[in-house]
């Protein structure tokens, strides 16, 4: 599969380092060292993995220090029953926390309301996504909504994006 992948690269000239590869976090239970080996030579063509609804399945910690990720998306779950659940509150600030110190990214997936935003806002999480901020788009609904905003050189970086919570 790596070579694969690296030999679609190479076709179309696309740079691995903008793409990542975004895995559910259920399919991560239990992963054998063969699948964690082609997961190790896809993070070794360039390509960031990031962990999918997090805090919904059984991945285990130990695989946090066994693979290197770029991001953690948390599971919309975890936002829309913690936010106003002062121990959901406390689970939530521990994983945001605890991806810091990792040095991954952390992203509150499926925000839906200004008090979700303001929550994740003072726990530290700095991303976000989800309908509050912008529900799904077509390709023309992007452009007409963001391209006059930007270069076509930005374009790529802007695909699948999410939203800075300072600026809402």
């Amino acid at each position: 599969m790596p070579s694969k992948i690296g030999g679609l690269l190479a076709k179309f000239g696309a740079s691995p380092h903008r793409l990542c590869l975004e895995i559910a976090e259920n399919s991560l239970a239990g992963l054998r060292e063969n699948k964690l080996a082609v997961l190790r030579s896809i993070q070794e063509l360039g390509i960031k993995l990031v962990i999918k609804e997090f805090g919904a399945g059984q991945c285990s910690i130990k695989l946090l220090a066994t693979l290197e990720f770029y991001r953690m998306k948390l599971d919309t779950s975890l936002i829309h029953a913690t936010w106003n659940n002062p121990k959901g509150i406390s689970i939530l600030s521990s994983i945001i926390s605890m991806g810091a110190h990792l040095g991954v990214g952390i992203v509150g997936d499926g925000v839906e309301t200004e008090e979700q935003s303001q929550l994740l806002k003072r726990l530290d999480c700095t991303e976000a996504q989800g309908p509050f901020f912008y529900g799904p788009m077509s390709g023309p609904g992007f452009v007409a909504q963001f391209g006059d905003r930007m270069t076509l050189a930005e374009w790529p970086q802007a695909v699948g994006q999410t939203s800075d919570l300072d600026a809402h």
